[in-house]
């Protein structure tokens, strides 16, 4: 059979599309060490010294979640009555508390509008007179005076009530009811509080347990305030600061200074610099050298309210912190020297704070 010229119509070809380049994601490099010694001073506080954001961010959620808690207990009827009002103090509180957290406290108020004082020569001994008949005789002393280690137990009783610490409550202290939740690392230290008011009804101060059945005069909201008034008038990291300075407290080869003694020192240092630039070692630096001379001196309480707040402090221990002092500044200040290299201004500061502090490792080209 004879073939026609007509050519047969050819089928489209299906074009294949070409192949989708794959991205090769690099993978990521391990972060490096700084490289600067501002920066690895900063890294060092970040991942040895601070609270880390999660634990903070846990322990503010614990913490608001007791003190919701014992905000109900203010309607029972029980001794001693809650008057609702929660206090957070402390370290925490102030954000000036270094690892481990270990402890959170916070001031419980209670009634106290019928009590009267007695023995206010001494701020560290006062008794407190209920009306007759307004308190259990069980609270009482022999004297007719309530016992702060009576009213301890009794808030001990009310904390054991909250279902969710039945069995969290370890024991009382001097000072405080000692909360341990099950599922935390820290403790709780409730420490019961009476307002003391002025003329006007304002609040002057708080008294406290005093560990000896008496009762002692405190107020965090002064130690509050104080700490903000610093924070606003110094340019730079004052938190961080502080807490660097009590990572270097906790030191072996020489004395360890109360924390509270201690900070409230760093504070006047850095208030006493209106001009301090905002350098993280510049800011260290004027910490320690103003301790090292103000160390010697007898710290009076920043409140007002107690005596000297390193009493009993020797000489011969503030002669040891001062001098320890005065090498770690002058560290610092050699460690801030723009000639020195990298490793010889980290070894300056692992003179200040121990082997914890890294040494400088150089980058390798890539």
């Amino acid at each position: 059979m004879k073939k026609t010229g007509r050519s047969e119509k050819s089928k489209p070809t299906r074009r294949t599309p070409a192949p989708r380049k794959r991205k090769v994601t690099q993978p990521k490099k391990k972060g490096l060490p700084p490289q600067t010694v501002e920066g690895a001073l900063r890294s060092f506080a970040r991942q040895t010294i601070d609270l880390t954001p999660t634990d903070v961010a846990h322990a503010r959620r614990s913490r608001t979640f007791l003190m919701q808690r014992l905000g109900t207990l203010r309607t029972k009827a029980d001794i001693p009555r809650l008057t609702g009002t929660i206090i957070p103090f402390g370290s925490f509180a102030r954000r000036t508390k270094i690892r481990p957290l270990d402890d959170i406290d916070l001031l419980v108020v209670i009634r106290g509008t019928d009590l009267a004082t007695e023995r206010w020569t001494q701020n560290t001994d006062v008794t407190l007179t209920p009306p007759a008949g307004s308190w259990p005789k069980k609270y009482l002393t022999p004297a007719g005076h309530l016992n702060s280690r009576v009213v301890l137990n009794g808030l001990k009783a009310h904390v054991a009530s909250i279902a969710q610490y039945r069995n969290s409550v370890k024991r009382s202290s001097g000072q405080a009811v000692v909360l341990q939740p099950t599922t935390k690392d820290w403790v709780f230290d409730l420490v019961p509080a009476v307002a003391v008011r002025g003329g006007n009804r304002t609040i002057t101060h708080y008294l406290i347990p005093n560990g000896k059945g008496a009762w002692m005069a405190t107020d965090p909201r002064r130690d509050a305030l104080n700490t903000r008034n610093v924070s606003a008038q110094v340019v730079g990291e004052m938190y961080a600061t502080i807490r660097l300075v009590k990572f270097w407290n906790q030191r072996g080869g020489k004395p360890k200074l109360g924390s509270y003694h201690l900070e409230t020192m760093a504070l006047e240092g850095l208030k006493r610099q209106p001009f301090l630039s905002a350098d993280p070692l510049d800011m260290l630096g004027t910490c320690l050298s103003y301790i090292s001379q103000r160390v010697y001196h007898e710290y009076p309480d920043p409140k007002s309210l107690l005596g000297p707040i390193d009493a009993g402090l020797s000489f011969e221990v503030r002669s040891k912190v001062a001098r320890a002092a005065s090498r770690a500044a002058e560290h610092v200040r050699l460690a801030s020297r723009s000639e020195l290299s990298p490793r010889e201004a980290r070894g300056h500061l692992r003179k200040v704070f121990g082997q914890a502090f890294p040494t400088w490792v150089p980058r390798t080209a890539s």
